[in-house]
């Protein structure tokens, strides 16, 4: 393909380019790797990732099988990278990841999350996920002062949100007892359970750096003994 200033360029090259980049990083290949499974040179590659050149059709089916991804997922037409058609008919159909759509299928299996429907069906479902919202990004840092010192605006504000959450929280509990969450759960023989679910979130807090070894040896210790709230951090906290 012609470089960036011909007449041929198109404005995509950077995306498919910062797209290849990507999926090189994730997968943790090389540029050069990727040059050999196709073939050609690696310079030719480290054009694509600038966006100074773009691949042809029958490179672009090879780049995919090589990432095991979609085409459409390399030419931008998608943000989802499975080859999956029923997952990515589900993913654009909710908004939702890949990733959080597998993990709502192995929630599934466990009886824990039985509750999970009528939860999300609950009035106030929305206000708890505005909340959480609210409560992951409220830094303070654009408070304005009216009078009152800024960290103590924050610290207000982060007490009522802390507030406001757990009072959803036990509306929606209440409610749910209330109504009796039917109790259809019929993986009573899976292997997977809640314990199971909970130890795989701390394998990936484990390998993101979150937690130490020690750490993870007490979560795996606390969910196999029921206690699914166990916080390895919450002695760091006043």
């Amino acid at each position: 393909m012609s470089k960036n200033n011909n007449k041929d360029y198109n404005p995509l090259w950077i995306d498919i380019g910062l797209r290849i980049n990507t999926l090189i990083a994730e997968k943790d290949k090389s540029q050069k790797a990727l040059a050999d499974y196709l073939r050609i040179k690696p310079n030719v590659v480290s054009y694509w990732c600038k966006g100074e050149r773009t691949p042809n059709n029958e490179q672009i089916i090879l780049i995919a099988k090589y990432f095991n991804v979609s085409t459409d997922f390399l030419l931008c037409k998608t943000k989802i990278e499975t080859t999956d058609t029923d997952l990515r008919a589900i993913c654009e159909y909710t908004g939702l990841s890949e990733k959080a759509i597998i993990r709502l299928q192995e929630l599934n299996k466990v009886k824990e999350c039985s509750v999970l429907s009528d939860l999300i069906l609950d009035v106030d479902f929305p206000h708890l996920l505005y909340m959480i919202y609210k409560k992951i990004y409220s830094d303070g840092k654009r408070v304005i002062n009216y009078g009152v010192g800024v960290n103590e605006i924050s610290t207000l504000q982060k007490s009522f949100i802390d507030y406001e959450l757990s009072q959803t929280i036990n509306t929606i509990s209440s409610r749910l007892q209330e109504k009796g969450t039917e109790k259809t759960f019929d993986n009573t023989d899976a292997d997977i359970n809640f314990a199971s679910i909970m130890s795989n979130s701390a394998i990936q807090r484990l390998n993101a750096g979150e937690i130490n070894e020690e750490e993870y040896q007490n979560c795996i210790d606390e969910y196999e003994n029921g206690n699914y709230n166990f916080n390895p951090h919450a002695h760091k906290y006043k």
